[in-house]
């Protein structure tokens, strides 16, 4: 059930699930940007894959459904490898292929049809 207190949804962006990098010695910040919205939604948040190795999160993410709309949290500066794999071309969406290191309210959609493949990237700022 992913109503609030007032049995109204809260989930408007019909998220299915939420992903962050692992705590590290030096940040826990991926975790904490989605924390607030997965008490508001009711949905834990799946933080088991380190941020300077994302092949294991790619691997899980082809592995299994998550549902149509997944939400995840990266560090900004590890952000482009990560996209990288994913089939994202970082240099057409970031300066230099390098998310700026001052920028900390952009969010990028991506985009896959039915067989995988990716139709769409594109960076919004929030």
């Amino acid at each position: 059930d992913r109503s609030n207190i007032n049995g109204s949804n809260t989930n408007r962006a019909n998220i299915d699930c939420l992903m962050a990098a692992a705590d590290s010695k030096n940040s826990c910040r991926s975790r904490l940007t989605l924390e607030p919205l997965s008490k508001a939604i009711n949905i834990p948040i799946d933080s088991r894959f380190s941020a300077r190795d994302p092949k294991d999160i790619v691997d899980e993410l082809k592995a299994r459904h998550h549902g149509h709309n997944i939400l995840i949290s990266w560090h900004h500066k590890l952000t482009p490898d990560f996209l990288r794999m994913l089939g994202v071309n970082a240099n057409a969406i970031f300066p230099k292929g390098v998310w700026p290191g001052s920028i900390y309210n952009w969010m990028i959609q991506l985009s896959y049809d039915s067989s995988g493949n990716l139709y769409e990237s594109r960076l919004t700022s929030l």
